[in-house]
């Protein structure tokens, strides 16, 4: 029971709403590593759209055959010179046989100069907990995301404003053509997207939630202790 604890913490507003929405539950988002320097773009021509992910995962496993099966055939036959890169530990297991147009990379040593080719990452994630720290990664690249409901959960975000949001493997095709299509909007929003992850999911923005969480329980130890409990 979460009543054990003295102070207790969640990475997303929709865990602390099912917890009872009580105030005295800490925020503390997930979050990653900010680059060196502003991400520099260099998509490719044909564009490559891609996912990085462990895919000994099920939950990576199971959306990337999802996206395989029923996405990737109605974006490879709009637009024949597109390329899939499936990029992480595990992939060559998971995709033995790859469809045409997917180029399963397995690990690779430098994710950011990958990533920066691809006009657009993928996130179809359809089940699992909590929240993803591929939303943070990805935002922290500039890298436009098409992404389910479920693999953007946890993340103050609104469809078209920092990301597209589909569930149907139709609404999902659809949005990742669209930001194909118009590379200018798909610059725009993970423009916006790169501005809220240094707003809140970068550590230093994450740092002063942590040290009050830290404080809080201090300070109710400190209590308990004076009172004799």
């Amino acid at each position: 029971s979460v009543d054990r604890f003295t102070v207790r913490a969640v990475c997303s507003e929709e865990d602390r709403v099912m917890l009872r929405g009580d105030s005295d539950i800490q925020l503390i988002p997930n979050g990653f590593a900010r680059p060196k320097g502003e991400p520099l773009r260099t998509p490719t021509d044909p564009p490559r759209i891609g996912f990085i992910g462990l895919m000994d995962y099920e939950p990576n496993r199971d959306g990337i055959c999802w996206f395989l099966r029923h996405c990737w055939p109605v974006l490879r036959t709009a637009m024949p010179g597109l390329r899939f890169r499936l990029a992480g530990k595990g992939a060559t297991e998971s995709i033995p046989i790859p469809p045409n147009g997917v180029d399963v990379l397995g690990w690779v040593n430098d994710a950011a100069a990958e990533i920066a080719t691809w006009s657009l990452m993928v996130i179809p994630i359809r089940s699992g907990a909590g929240t993803r720290i591929k939303i943070a990664d990805t935002f922290s690249r500039k890298c436009p995301a098409v992404s389910t409901s479920i693999g953007a959960y946890g993340y103050a975000v609104q469809d078209r404003l920092q990301i597209r949001l589909a569930d149907t493997p139709e609404a999902f095709a659809d949005a990742c053509l669209d930001l194909l299509n118009n590379p200018d909007e798909a610059t725009t929003m993970a423009e916006r997207a790169w501005l809220d992850f240094l707003e809140k999911w970068t550590w230093d923005a994450i740092e002063p939630r942590v040290s009050a969480a830290a404080e809080k329980a201090m300070k109710l130890d400190r209590d308990m202790r004076c009172s004799g409990r």
